[in-house]
């Protein structure tokens, strides 16, 4: 296995693409992305003009970046410090050539690859908050938090919440569930949900079971909390918590802020 110390110098790389679009196209040409244009409240353009920040490149992270830069996203910063493992390769979106090299980079790479519109992508091989600390990040349309500790997640709430909105996505430790929290400026931020995540330090998963199945479910439900967020295409719920195998009922709730939370309560 061969390790690229080159990204540890690097604060950023870009990724380009053209898209799937014929040149010249006429106006009711069919393209790449007409049969969701058909759609109630849709707006292509919105996905077009709309900068998304990904923390983490992991499985989460992998899935949804590639689906939107498919759906027309226009342009992605994506932020992961860690390289690629063997272990890495049966549900994220990677190659034994990538073994030993960043993350980020390498999900960046392979994404591009996939814009049905023009795109870029822009690859931090580093943590988030070292690429926000650094000035690297243009404002964002919304941020995607979808790193494997609460440490991370607070500190993108901590940071956006008056900002933009934020997408959670979190894996229960038995890989028997997912929950999606939608966080934007004027609702409940992550600390309103989960209060003693606040005061947990970092927590990267210890090795716990993973599994594509559930990944690919919560990508959908990600999607759809995005979608309402930049489009006319409303949701009933913040926040979604799914048991795929039935064990407990899955049904959205509407999360109420928190006047005591510490995060966001007293602003």
């Amino acid at each position: 296995m061969q390790t690229n110390h080159f990204s540890n110098l690097l604060t950023s790389v870009r990724f380009r693409g053209k898209g799937f679009q014929p040149v010249n196209l006429p106006p009711e040409s069919t393209t790449a992305t007409s049969n969701q244009e058909q759609l109630a409240g849709f707006n292509q353009d919105a996905l077009r003009k709309a900068k998304i920040f990904f923390v983490g490149a992991g499985g989460i992270v992998g899935n949804l970046l590639i689906s939107l830069v498919r759906k027309g996203l226009g342009w992605a910063g994506v932020a992961d410090r860690d390289d690629v493992e063997l272990g890495n390769l049966g549900r994220q979106h990677f190659f034994p050539e990538d073994i030993g090299q960043n993350k980020a980079i390498c999900l960046s790479r392979h994404a591009i690859r996939h814009a049905s519109w023009p795109c870029e992508i822009a690859a931090y091989p580093m943590w988030a908050q070292d690429a926000m600390a650094k000035g690297l990040v243009p404002k964002p349309s919304a941020v995607f938090d979808g790193p494997d500790n609460d440490e991370t997640r607070v500190a993108m709430s901590r940071h956006f919440h008056n900002i933009c909105p934020i997408i959670h996505v979190g894996i229960g430790l038995k890989a028997d569930h997912f929950y999606v929290f939608l966080e934007t400026p004027t609702g409940p931020c992550f600390g309103c949900l989960f209060p003693g995540a606040i005061k947990t330090g970092r927590q990267p998963c210890p090795g716990v079971p993973q599994l594509l199945d559930l990944l690919l479910i919560a990508n959908g439900y990600t999607m759809v909390a995005l979608d309402s967020v930049l489009m006319a295409r409303p949701i009933n719920w913040n926040y979604y918590d799914c048991y795929p195998n039935g064990s407990i009922p899955t049904r959205p709730i509407m999360i109420e802020k928190r006047k005591d939370c510490p995060l966001c309560g007293q602003k």
